[in-house]
């Protein structure tokens, strides 16, 4: 400070604060460069598609539930709230030591349909449990192991599982020696019985069968009982 009370600014000061603002300054570019390098440089492919998930930077990064390298077997647990679609345990065969679980989500007291439309595990090693609730603590409608087939198109053997709490879990494991193909359940929500056999018209709550259908004997649907267990081998017609 000089004697008539002005403040001046020494030259030392002036220097940290210019070479402050030079170190911000390359900070700055550094990100700059960093960012624009990232976003301009090509993202690596995969060798092999991701069946449920995302290919990032050369590997396949799996959704939820979903495991392998092409994220192409499930592993964990799964929650469906669309009032119909499809769960299975992936396109190949499934994984050794496999514990997957879907919990479907429709409203209390809705009926909700599950229809194995293909279902192959090893025969008493391999179980797929079916529980009337959205929990194990529900009671068990059925247990899969085996194998399941259709003959021909539209067979109505193809077994039909129903819950009447609005929910469904299923779950799945297998052992650690054979596996087989897996299974593709569909299921849907407030639906008609095996969906009119393919000779009707659902309507909300009812089914309505041709008249055609209604000259013929009513066609056997094969359905687990309460808490049974099915390993059912079939032949493939010829």
């Amino acid at each position: 400070m000089d004697p008539g009370g002005t403040c001046k600014k020494s030259p030392l000061s002036l220097g940290h604060s210019s070479a402050d603002s030079r170190s911000r300054l390359l900070v700055l570019y550094v990100l700059f460069y960093v960012v624009l390098f990232t976003h301009a440089s090509p993202a690596k492919p995969c060798e092999k598609s991701c069946l449920s998930g995302k290919c990032i930077n050369g590997s396949c990064v799996c959704d939820r539930g979903w495991v392998g390298d092409q994220c192409q077997h499930c592993h964990g647990r799964f929650k469906l709230t669309e009032p119909s679609g499809f769960l299975t345990d992936g396109p190949i065969h499934y994984k050794y030591k496999t514990k997957c679980t879907w919990l479907i989500e429709g409203y209390p007291n809705a009926v909700l349909r599950l229809r194995f439309n293909h279902f192959a595990t090893e025969c008493s090693w391999d179980h797929m449990y079916v529980y009337d609730g959205d929990s194990i603590y529900a009671p068990l409608v059925a247990v899969f192991s085996g194998l399941i087939v259709p003959e021909v198109r539209g067979n109505e053997t193809v077994p039909e599982v129903e819950t009447t709490s609005g929910y469904a879990l299923l779950h799945f494991f297998s052992d650690a020696a054979y596996n087989l193909t897996g299974f593709h359940i569909f299921y849907s929500i407030n639906s008609c019985p095996n969906n009119c056999s393919g000779h009707g018209k659902c309507t909300t709550g009812n089914s309505i069968a041709s008249r055609e259908q209604l000259r013929q004997p009513r066609p056997r649907l094969l359905r687990p009982h309460r808490g049974e267990a099915l390993c059912v081998q079939r032949q493939l017609a010829r």
